[in-house]
């Protein structure tokens, strides 16, 4: 994954390839949700190696009833 890719890939409506069926939305939703419940998301690509997500959420014993 280019850097350009990893620096964008957050953004809503962003997509690698123009020509695919895909919107652009499923990180961005990724990273909203993750970040409602005060977490983090982040990714690490290394060219021709791979590419990883942490997703990092807080302990929290505290139920929500709403």
């Amino acid at each position: 994954m280019s850097l350009e890719t990893q620096e964008r890939l957050f953004e809503r409506f962003f997509k690698v390839r123009s020509n695919d069926n895909s919107n652009g939305l499923g990180m961005a939703i990724t990273k909203a949700i993750i970040e409602l419940h005060d977490g983090t998301i982040k990714v690490d690509s290394k060219p021709q190696i791979g590419t990883s997500f942490t997703i990092s959420l807080p302990r929290n014993n505290t139920r929500h009833t709403d």
